[in-house]
């Protein structure tokens, strides 16, 4: 067969193939040939990597986040596109993200305040946690309005009496966790901390006080039950803080969970009586402070901390301490609670519908919500009411949530 400019192929009895020298003009077509077929296979071959490298590199990079990516895919049905969209729904087509927010995978449960006394119920604690399967537990230290559920030694706590309400050191709860196989992790209030820290002389320490004589300011009269607050302004508070934080890392804690990182509800009157610190725009910046002083603590020890915030204050913007460019916590508890989700939420102005959702589509919807707030900060979904085995847990490890705390409150 003879082709112009192609090759003659001869066949002989003995089916030998015998070519003809080619000519310059055949040796130049055969390269250019060779180049051509070269770029279709990496025209087609970056075609097919290209996506699948594009897929990799978004798991890896949360910032691409996008408010049309937080709707789970389970509560979504095809419908006619349209030029404009002004809010976003459970009906639109998204792609579902499923990114992990932690390098770690475990269950823990949370118990309540003064839930483990003794040896015995501490025991039955790490039990409960295990046949859950959750191999970690949250045991809260330091509750809100300033009550011990372990035996402190701080010498500021001494002075609040009737704070202390066990006997067991920090170091006996971490120890007997860890001994069952269950990983210990503490939570502490911080500040929403309403004891009374005085000297036998009178004087107070760690608490608000009046800018025009330096009395002790209370969060209403003393005939309605005022009650003082830990100011994080006070440099005894900053010691306070940061002792305890030493005791319990020592202890064996491997995460502190910082709680209670609020302001008091101040009327007008409060802030002209306190004065410009609690007036300044630039306030939130001294809450962050103390959850830095956990953190050293928590760098010291080699152990890592978590800021306690609620979901529904995250999304509304109401969570003063919530500034995820100037935060060095190592993790953020977001604490979800159904009830607090009900109609819409509003996430970078545009409305999304939780009505129609069922609880676990609703729970993976307000939690990507509030990935998008995050920035770079892992965050730690928070569930209160719901237990491992429940379908919300479920299809928040499905969407990528890893680590995943159950709090029986």
């Amino acid at each position: 067969m003879n082709r112009k400019g192609g090759i003659k192929v001869y066949r002989s009895n003995k089916r030998k193939h015998y070519r003809k020298p080619k000519t310059k003009g055949q040796k130049i077509a055969s390269w250019i040939a060779v180049i051509l077929i070269m770029a279709v296979l990496v025209f087609v071959g970056y075609s097919i990597c290209d996506p699948v490298v594009n897929f990799i590199n978004s798991w890896k990079n949360r910032d691409n986040l996008t408010i049309e990516d937080i709707i789970p895919v389970e509560s979504q049905q095809s419908e006619p596109a349209e030029t404009e969209q002004s809010s976003v729904s459970e009906s639109e087509t998204t792609t579902a993200v499923t990114e992990p927010v932690s390098n770690e995978s475990y269950y823990a449960l949370e118990f309540k305040a003064g839930e483990i006394l003794t040896a015995k119920e501490l025991g039955s604690a790490a039990q409960k946690a295990s046949e859950q399967g959750c191999t970690a537990a949250v045991i809260e230290l330091k509750a809100a309005g300033g009550a011990f559920y372990y035996q402190t030694y701080s010498e500021i706590a001494a002075l609040s009496e009737g704070s202390i309400k066990s006997t067991m050191p920090a170091q006996q709860l971490a120890m007997t966790l860890k001994s069952m196989g269950i990983t210990p992790i503490a939570r502490i209030n911080l500040l929403n901390d309403n004891n009374r820290y005085d000297y036998p002389d009178g004087t107070r320490i760690c608490s608000y006080k009046f800018a025009s004589d330096n009395s002790n300011w209370l969060d209403n009269r003393p005939t309605n039950g005022g009650k003082p607050w830990l100011s994080p302004f006070d440099t005894d508070t900053q010691e306070y803080i940061r002792f305890l934080a030493d005791e319990i890392y020592s202890a064996g804690f491997e995460l502190v969970i910082c709680d209670g990182v609020i302001f008091p509800p101040f009327h007008n009157s409060d802030l002209n009586y306190i004065g410009d610190i609690v007036k300044s725009a630039d306030r939130y910046k001294i809450l962050i402070n103390s959850v830095d002083i956990v953190k050293k603590s928590a760098d010291k020890a080699g152990g890592k901390t978590a800021l306690s915030v609620s979901a529904k204050d995250i999304i509304n913007g109401t969570a003063e301490v919530f500034k995820p460019d100037e935060l060095t916590a190592d993790l953020i508890c977001v604490e979800y609670y159904p009830t607090d989700f009900g109609g819409t939420i509003v996430v970078e102005n545009s409305e999304i519908d939780l009505s129609t959702l069922s609880e676990a589509e609703k729970a993976v919807t307000v939690m990507n919500a509030v990935r998008l707030k995050a920035g770079s900060l892992g965050i730690i979904p928070v569930l209160h009411g719901s237990e491992p085995s429940s379908e919300t847990a479920s299809a928040l490890k499905n969407d990528g949530f890893k680590t995943i705390f159950f709090s029986q409150s």
